[in-house]
């Protein structure tokens, strides 16, 4: 007698059953991981950021030089003549000062993709830091920064100011040269503070 056999298979209402709930699992899991995906850049900002600092402070320290910490804003158009912005608010470095001259140690560097330099009335700090000088290059023609001076002491000048600057997940608009943040309560900002008297940055969560 012949026999046969049994074939296990899938209806088709298991297989969109077993799809719809893969859809499910993964509209959880998206949003989420675009979060730790944006928190790690915002970290990994605020520690490159910071380390940049310490690299300034011991550059003036060693060759007993002054030293600015550079920052574009956006008021940092890098060309005058057709209103070009696009470093504003995510490029950075700093330059060894002499009077009016200014040489840039290394190439200008950037925040990660997905974060800026705050720019909201409540951080007042910024207003007091602008001045103008060669971005981003030695070469380059005068602009409108932000510039924070350490001393060949590793001091900020002046000591009676503490440059702080805010980190927010944001991007910048290129078209209307602008950056624009993540969310406008700012659900992760890094607050970092320069000492003045040890010229020292230290990196702490802001809630606004």
């Amino acid at each position: 007698m012949r026999h046969f056999k049994n074939h296990v298979g899938f209806t088709l209402v298991e297989l969109l059953t077993v799809v719809v709930i893969i859809g499910l699992m993964l509209a959880i899991a998206v949003p989420s991981i675009n979060r730790i995906t944006q928190g790690n850049a915002l970290n990994n900002g605020a520690r490159q950021f910071s380390d940049r600092v310490a690299m300034a402070r011991t550059y003036a320290l060693v060759n007993a030089s002054n030293v600015c910490l550079v920052v574009a804003y956006s008021g940092t158009f890098v060309d005058p003549t057709t209103g070009s912005n696009y470093l504003n608010d995510t490029a950075y470095g700093f330059c060894v000062s002499n009077q009016s001259n200014y040489t840039y140690i290394e190439p200008i560097q950037y925040l990660p993709a997905g974060v800026i330099f705050a720019e909201s009335s409540t951080y007042s700090s910024f207003n007091t830091m602008t001045n103008v000088m060669p971005f981003p290059c030695s070469n380059s023609q005068p602009v409108s920064v932000l510039c924070v001076n350490i001393n060949e002491y590793g001091q900020i000048r002046p000591l009676t100011q503490k440059p702080t600057f805010y980190l927010t997940q944001g991007y910048v608009n290129t078209n209307a040269g602008a950056a624009v943040f993540a969310n406008q309560t700012y659900p992760a900002t890094d607050m970092i503070e320069i000492n003045p008297l040890t010229g020292k940055a230290t990196i702490t969560k802001y809630s606004n």
